[in-house]
């Protein structure tokens, strides 16, 4: 009986320890430096995944791929304007089916990426300049605008 429990003991002690490890990989401290194209599609890939509205619950604010004065911007328009109608990082009403990035054009410590989104029934993209600046050697996300 002493030995049942000793390895039900065990047991329970290393499904803990596997979920442990496997929840740390989902949140990995050491992420490996992005280039600029990568921290755009990172973000965009959570942004339009997200559950729910990333605007009207302010998850964004928590984004390591914003830098401080884009989320303050975006929190100064919400603020004012509330939801609206234009999400602020798509520039667009709906959410894209999908979307790509082309590689980035870096000068020094700014990029420029074109970000092409992918409507329901639309083979056509819509694009989008993301401006990015580079801090403490990872890219940020500056601006987003429509392409002239």
């Amino acid at each position: 009986m002493l030995i049942w429990r000793w390895q039900l003991g065990f047991l329970a002690l290393a499904l803990v320890l596997t979920g442990t490890v496997s929840a740390c990989a989902l949140f990995r401290l050491d992420d490996p430096v992005l280039d600029a194209a990568e921290v755009v599609a990172h973000f965009y890939r959570w942004y339009i995944n997200h559950p729910g509205d990333p605007v009207l619950d302010r998850a964004y604010r928590s984004s390591t791929y914003l830098c401080k004065s884009l989320v303050d911007e975006i929190d100064e328009t919400h603020a004012v304007w509330g939801s609206g109608d234009i999400d602020p990082f798509l520039l667009a009403p709906d959410v894209p089916q999908r979307f790509t990035v082309e590689d980035a054009k870096v000068s020094g410590d700014e990029a420029s990426v074109l970000l092409h989104l992918y409507w329901v029934d639309n083979a056509r993209p819509s694009s989008r300049i993301i401006g990015l600046r580079q801090v403490d050697g990872r890219w940020e996300i500056t601006s987003i605008s429509l392409v002239p």
